[in-house]
């Protein structure tokens, strides 16, 4: 048998994966199937790891890296492959992964069943870390057996080590769904983004703001067609948990310096600054790479100055994306095919690999992401923190 390391959702190995999910588990302990897989795409410090034998999938183990120890959520084998040690064994090659102790919960030995379980953990390397860990406990207030907490080896702080699988693993399988709103719904990124919400189980509700109707439709979808220049008439529906902000235009397009700036940055600031007076606590940002409000190129100081004052809203999560140059389909912007062309010819010679074009999908990715972390603070991503992302 062996363990492969599973980062994508859509990866065939995960067919089996609902029903072994839904019948090894009971409802408390763990959330819709739906929001479970896509955790498998969105949780950087969880690791599905699918057990396989003899080339079929087997079973599951699912592991969070906390930093100071790791955290086993789920151990399930299919049950034709039960009784067979692939338990045992897979046990054993999580442990020699790393270093840093695994914990795991168990009921009290209340039943034969409980009892057993609690003994197989025993025989592969596992010890009672307290009968009565606290904090977990209260977490569960609404289970109907005592949890006590084990170990792979003792640990050095265990309230902190109990406060980290409640803070970010509990809540990231039990936060509820989210309510996104969108400007720049209709460009590159946007369609991208917009595509991934309405797919997304995390998210119930996607309401659009935009200046004509779109042809698509969806049961999750709520478009709202707005005039940009009287915020005031449409400024009560900016209500929702996120505010995706990935409005822009080129010069060009916009005619003059003035224009440009009324569309990328006053539009932006101004529904950004009614959503947070709304109670909107979370907000993504499209910025540019180089940003800087002191440039002396113009796009990256209205970009900067735009990132400058969105900080001081005061959105209790704000991430700012500065991607590189994007890959657009059926883009008409000359300058953009030119400059992705010669990047990309750079790049084949190992030449600014750090500020590859990127696709706007994996833009759209990132941001959602970031979105459902929902990451107290400012988080500012460079190209390479949104490549590593996506």
């Amino acid at each position: 048998m062996k363990l492969v390391k599973v980062h994508n959702s859509n990866n065939p190995l995960l067919a089996g994966v609902p029903a072994l999910y839904e019948s090894s588990f009971p409802d408390d302990e763990r959330t819709d199937t739906a929001q479970f897989l896509s955790m498998i795409d969105d949780c950087p410090q969880m690791t599905f790891n699918a057990i396989v034998d003899e080339d079929e999938f087997a079973g599951m183990a699912v592991i969070w890296d906390l930093g100071i120890c790791r955290y086993l959520l789920y151990l399930a084998v299919v049950p034709d492959k039960r009784n067979n040690g692939l338990g045992a064994q897979t046990l054993k090659l999580l442990q020699e992964e790393s270093e840093l102790p695994i914990l795991g919960e168990v009921e009290r030995p209340i039943n034969e069943m409980n009892a057993r379980r609690i003994e197989f953990y025993k025989r592969n390397g596992f010890h009672i870390e307290t009968e009565n860990p606290a904090i977990l406990n209260a977490a569960h207030s609404h289970a109907s057996c005592i949890l006590q907490l084990i170990s792979t080896r003792p640990l050095a702080d265990i309230d902190e080590c109990q406060r980290r699988i409640v803070d970010i693993v509990y809540k990231s399988m039990h936060s509820p769904k989210m309510i996104a709103l969108v400007i720049g719904a209709t460009g590159a990124t946007g369609r991208d983004l917009v595509s991934q919400l309405l797919e997304d189980s995390k998210f119930s509700d996607v309401h659009i703001f935009v200046r004509h109707d779109v042809s698509f439709k969806h049961d999750k979808l709520h478009v709202h067609i707005v005039d940009f220049d009287r915020l005031d008439d449409w400024k009560c529906f900016l209500q929702g948990d996120v505010l995706f902000s990935a409005l822009g235009t080129t010069l060009k397009q916009a005619g003059s310096q003035k224009a440009q700036w009324k569309i990328d940055y006053t539009y932006q600031y101004e529904v950004a600054k009614a959503a947070r007076y709304n109670g909107v606590e979370s907000m993504v940002l499209v910025s540019s790479a180089w940003a800087s409000a002191g440039s002396k190129v113009f796009y990256t100081r209205m970009k900067g100055q735009l990132e400058a004052d969105v900080k001081n809203l005061g959105f209790k999560s704000l991430s700012i994306m500065r991607p590189p140059s994007l890959i657009r389909r059926g883009t008409d912007r000359l300058g953009e095919r030119i400059s992705v062309g010669l990047l990309q010819g750079l790049n084949r010679f190992g030449i600014l690999k750090s500020i590859r074009p990127m696709p706007t999908s994996q833009v759209a990715h990132a941001m959602i992401c970031m979105a459902k972390q929902s990451q107290e603070g400012i988080s500012i991503l460079e190209p390479k923190d949104i490549w590593a992302i996506a």
